[in-house]
């Protein structure tokens, strides 16, 4: 399949559509283990980048709020694969190098389609520098909480390409050059949107773009990106 590629209402929309059936297996095995398990994998044990686990409420993680309503872990080629937990190690084995290759491709044609003076250099930093890494969030259905209108603050990624390589569910909001806020349509196909990397390289002229994740106390939700 040829990748394509078109802006939407402020981020980009692939005709790719993953299957995310094999992290999703082990995302579900790993956060139904007691918290006993999930303790030793925790991100602020390792402290490096933001990869592993952080929980609900925790205070001193490096890859979410407090105030946060969800669990992440966070994998990246940047650790050693086998320092993953077990069931991690089936997606790492047969499906993370091709599922980045394909990423790789969509940045790619992002990249391709800016109309910005030093694409070319931004094209060759992503060649020579780029790494890959995955944040999967849980959202817990059932939370007591009617005052929280975010289940996920509004924030900037640090990446230079944000990507939803499987699509998105509803409840994620981008926030335009207006500073209002606007739907993501609910998706199968891979979306994409700048990150804070992108503002830097490009000296402000593409923003990194602020999101959120909206409350809703009856639905459960996961998302990979």
């Amino acid at each position: 399949m040829n990748v394509k590629v078109e802006l939407k209402n402020g981020y980009f929309k692939s005709n790719l559509c993953l299957k995310d059936r094999l992290i999703d297996t082990a995302y579900k095995e790993f956060i139904s283990k007691d918290f006993t398990y999930k303790k030793t994998y925790l991100q602020k044990k390792y402290n490096y980048g933001f990869d592993r686990y952080s929980y609900l409420g925790q205070k001193d993680s490096s890859n979410q709020y407090a105030e946060d309503l969800l669990h992440s872990f966070v994998i990246s080629e940047f650790s050693d694969p086998k320092t993953f937990p077990k069931e991690f190690q089936p997606f790492l084995k047969h499906q993370w190098t091709y599922l980045t290759d394909k990423i790789k491709q969509v940045e790619l044609k992002i990249l391709e389609s800016l109309n910005i003076d030093n694409k070319k250099d931004i094209i060759r930093f992503h060649e020579q520098y780029i790494g890959y890494m995955m944040s999967m969030n849980y959202y817990p259905a059932n939370i007591n909480n009617e005052a929280k209108k975010y289940r996920l603050s509004k924030h900037k990624d640090v990446s230079l390409i944000t990507v939803f390589p499987f699509g998105i569910s509803k409840g994620l909001f981008l926030i335009d050059e207006h500073n209002q806020e606007v739907a993501v349509e609910a998706s199968h196909n891979l979306i994409a949107f700048p990150g804070y990397l992108m503002e830097c390289l490009t000296y402000g002229k593409i923003k990194g773009i602020e999101h959120s994740v909206k409350f809703n106390p009856k639905n459960k939700d996961k998302r990979f990106d």
